[in-house]
């Protein structure tokens, strides 16, 4: 896509215009709508993807409960705390210990490394970011390859790392289930400011911000980061043991990237994906293409997320529908609705356990079968 080529003024961001329900309103074609989102639903619910009978038999919207974000410990909804075994084929994903998340307890695993090269220069994008990589704590003490999970807004990730507000904790937390032969995970830093990061995410042009620079990011994701990872470390380069997960407008980029680009990442994760102002051109787009349904794909949304321009209601109702458009078009989600959960990395961390856990099983089985092939097992 076309790179933007004169500034916007940074101060309309703030202004009355951009926040308003006339500019979101013109967005959709649907200058009369009382809501923002009233057009994106009114379109997704012509089609009258799943029935509510259907819906109830096979999707529950089941999700983590927490009240007190900063300081509770969280509980899952019907789940059994259990130990961790000490080499485990496979986890089950049912039986995961809240109570070990609190990276407050787990200082980091003894062998377990973070690699930073802190100006790694993306030419596409004409600018340098901060790449940071965690190697579980037996990639030194073993000689197998490794998945690879990308993360988008890296600064926040990891627990050394400066965020800008909170951090996911994401080394403490692969850490705490690294008998499960987690993925390395690669984090990149967002261009910064609100503008830059807004248009190398999303997918689509903006009439406010500009022509989408998503991309030029995903080509250098592809063709500068990963060649890199790829060549430093013991992993697998195949789509089917590469993921990229995001969260916000992290997450729609994630989702859209896996569901448009299935011979480079075989697992996506949305967290929290700003899918509101965008499902109906992501929903125009895949029905113009084949499903590739040799994926899998992780989905959520807080049950108390929500801003100046849409209500929680309007985000769950969305939310809801595009999973069952995804649903009906064939592909493999997993989706949750996180109770009381709300839009920061705080929420999003409490995530992370089963997201590495369903990458891990979507990869394990691709990775068995290779090691049969090069053993010559048939």
């Amino acid at each position: 896509m076309t790179p933007i080529s004169t500034p916007l003024d940074s101060t309309l961001l703030d202004s009355e215009e951009y926040h308003s329900a006339k500019y979101h309103s013109k967005l959709f074609t649907s200058p009369s709508a009382t809501s923002s989102i009233s057009p994106i639903l009114q379109t997704l619910e012509t089609e009258q993807l799943v029935s509510e009978q259907n819906t109830a038999e096979h999707f529950v919207y089941a999700g983590v409960q927490h009240s007190d974000l900063q300081h509770a410990t969280p509980q899952f909804t019907n789940l059994e705390p259990t130990a961790i075994p000490s080499s485990p084929a496979q986890p089950n994903l049912n039986q995961i210990n809240p109570t070990l998340w609190l990276p407050s307890i787990h200082p980091r695993c003894a062998g377990s490394e973070l690699h930073t090269w802190s100006a790694f220069p993306l030419p596409l994008l004409e600018r340098d970011a901060e790449i940071v990589v965690y190697l579980p704590a037996d990639y030194h003490s073993s000689h197998r390859r490794y998945s690879v999970l990308y993360i988008q807004d890296g600064k926040n990730i990891f627990s050394s790392s400066q965020p800008y507000v909170h951090s996911w904790n994401a080394d403490q937390i692969a850490d705490i289930y690294s008998p499960y032969q987690l993925p390395i995970i690669v984090a990149i830093s967002n261009a910064g400011d609100h503008r830059s990061r807004s248009l190398e995410y999303c997918p689509f042009d903006d009439a406010i911000l500009g022509n989408s620079r998503s991309q030029l990011y995903l080509e250098s994701i592809l063709n500068t980061i990963k060649p890199h990872i790829d060549a430093q470390f013991r992993t697998y380069t195949d789509a089917a043991h590469t993921g990229i997960l995001g969260a916000g407008l992290g997450g729609l980029f994630s989702l859209y990237v896996g569901l448009n680009f299935p011979e480079h990442f075989g697992f996506a994760a949305a967290v929290s994906p700003d899918l509101w102002r965008w499902a109906l051109s992501l929903r125009a787009k895949l029905l113009k293409q084949r499903p590739h349904l040799k994926q899998h794909f992780y989905m959520d949304i807080g049950t108390a997320e929500q801003d100046s321009m849409t209500s929680t209601a309007e985000r769950l109702k969305i939310s809801r529908t595009f999973h069952r458009f995804l649903m009906r078009r064939g592909y493999a989600v997993d989706y949750q609705e996180i109770d009381q959960g709300i839009h920061n990395e705080v929420s999003w961390r409490l995530r992370l356990p089963k997201i590495l856990l369903l990458f891990h099983q979507f990869s394990h089985q691709f990775s068995h079968a290779l090691e049969r092939e090069s053993a010559g097992i048939g």
